[in-house]
């Protein structure tokens, strides 16, 4: 495994708007980022969130959600709307099931 891909694994977890299946606490903690209640669209299988990201965009009147279980593909997608200042998409990392 190269080096890069073992820093994105490590590094997607920093990052606000990522979360884990394995928190106890996930849907307050979704509820907590998004700030508002609005509809939720859920894409499973997010890959590297390409998807969610432009959604977000179009639709800041819904909230997004990308789920994926491969934090490398994950932390590409997290850093776009970090630097988009999006509020309304996040990531979770999960098996779809």
């Amino acid at each position: 495994m190269a080096r890069t891909k073992l820093k994105r694994i490590v590094s997607v977890k920093e990052l606000k708007n990522v979360f884990s299946v394995h928190n106890p606490d996930l849907k307050n903690s979704l509820l907590e980022y998004f700030h508002s209640p609005k509809q939720l669209t859920l894409e499973i299988g997010c890959g590297s969130g390409d998807y969610s990201v432009e959604m977000a965009q179009r639709l800041p009147e819904r909230n997004f959600v990308g789920i994926d279980v491969k934090a490398a593909r994950i932390f590409h997608g997290a850093l776009k709307p970090v630097n988009l200042n999006l509020d309304n998409v996040a990531f979770v990392l999960a098996r779809a099931e």
